[in-house]
């Protein structure tokens, strides 16, 4: 059965998160970030890049391409 989280709960596991500098972004429901709407997608592409280290992306930056001799692998 698929019910709908109510918006008190959802804030309570917001709380309940270790780290604090919180953000909520609302949007109109489902299962999925609305890719219609910018607001929800660039919140999600921010809180991503910030998660893997906040560097990735920047405006006139460009990441130097690895070779895959140089990568290092567990085999």
């Amino acid at each position: 059965m698929d019910t709908v989280v109510s918006e008190e709960r959802s804030l309570g596991l917001v709380e309940a998160c270790v780290g604090g500098g919180s953000r909520v972004v609302y949007h109109p429901g489902g299962h999925f970030v609305p890719g219609s709407q910018r607001v929800c997608v660039d919140a999600l592409v921010a809180f991503i890049r910030e998660v893997l280290g906040g560097e990735e992306g920047k405006a006139g930056e460009e990441e130097e391409e690895v070779r895959v001799e140089d990568m290092d692998v567990p085999f």
